[in-house]
C-alpha cells in the first residue's frame, strides 16, 4: 500500500516495468517521481525494474479517464489474483433528476457501466463494458474498442465474484427518505 506511486523490483520476477538505465534516464525518472533515491546505483541496481502507477484506482483512472473508478476489491479466480473496481459515468447536469452528493460534489447522473481489472502480479489492466450499459459507457466502448472490451471477454471465472458497487449503493441510499 505504501508503494502506490512506484516500486523497485528484481527483473527476475518478469519483464514488466522500466529499466533504470543510465544516468540521464535515472535523472529523468528521479525528477518525475521526485525521489533522489533512483539516482543511486546501490539503491537501484541496473538489473532492477521500476513499476509505475501502482495505485489501482489511479491506474484505472489514467487508463480510462472518461470514467471514475471506485474502491478496488480483491478477486481470486483460476489461480490469478486481480483487483476489481467499478467505473462510473457521471454528469453534473441531467434533466429532471435529483442532485446527489458524490465525491465532494453533486451529480445528477451516476451509473456504473464499466468494470476495471488490474492483475496483481503483472499489472495488466483492462476495462469491460457491463451488460445493459448506460449510454455514456456504451458510447465510450464504441469509440474506444481497444480500451473498453465487451463483457463476453471477461474471464468466466471472475463473473461470480462481481458485486454491486459500494459507492453507488451509498449514493442511492442517501436519496431514499428516512435512511
Amino acid at each position: 500500500p505504501l508503494a502506490e506511486e512506484y516500486a523497485v523490483v528484481d527483473s527476475a520476477l518478469g519483464g514488466q516495468g522500466i529499466a533504470p538505465g543510465g544516468l540521464f534516464r535515472r535523472l529523468a525518472l528521479a525528477w518525475t517521481l521526485q525521489t533522489p533515491r533512483l539516482l543511486s546505483a546501490r539503491s537501484v541496481p541496473g538489473s532492477a525494474r521500476l513499476l509505475w502507477h501502482r495505485g489501482i484506482t489511479r491506474r484505472l483512472d489514467r487508463y480510462a479517464p472518461f470514467a471514475r473508478f471506485g474502491s478496488p476489491y480483491p478477486v481470486g479466480a483460476g489461480g490469478r489474483r486481480l483487483w476489481a473496481a467499478w467505473g462510473c459515468g457521471s454528469a453534473q447536469e441531467f434533466p429532471f433528476s435529483v442532485a446527489a452528493a458524490w465525491r465532494g460534489g453533486e451529480v445528477r447522473y451516476l451509473r456504473a457501466g464499466l468494470l476495471g481489472l488490474v492483475d496483481a502480479q503483472s499489472g495488466a489492466t483492462g476495462v469491460y463494458l457491463l451488460a445493459d450499459p448506460d449510454p455514456l459507457s456504451a458510447a465510450w466502448a464504441h469509440l474506444l474498442p481497444d480500451i473498453v472490451r465487451p463483457l463476453d471477454r471477461l474471464p468466466r471465472a471472475l463473473r461470480p465474484h462481481l458485486r454491486y458497487p459500494d459507492e453507488l449503493f451509498a449514493v442511492q441510499q442517501s436519496l431514499v427518505p428516512g435512511t
